[in-house]
């Protein structure tokens, strides 16, 4: 559904990598008039070998080593 959409899709997460699932749907709904779920997004991104984090990283730990 969203093949036509795959390059907007991955210039918007070149551009800007923290973009959420929830912000690329609010995006494709906006600026591309197609209103999709992110599961759909999700599925685009997974098929195309993308990861995506479902949180930020956590901050190093104190006790670490580096």
């Amino acid at each position: 559904m969203l093949d036509a959409h795959a390059n907007f899709i991955l210039s918007v997460l070149a551009e800007a990598p923290d973009t959420t699932l929830d912000e690329m749907v609010e995006r494709l709904r906006d600026e591309r008039a197609v209103t999709v779920v992110r599961t759909v997004v999700w599925k685009l991104l997974d098929r195309r070998g993308q990861t995506y984090k479902k949180r930020p990283p956590m901050p190093a730990s104190k006790r670490a080593q580096m």
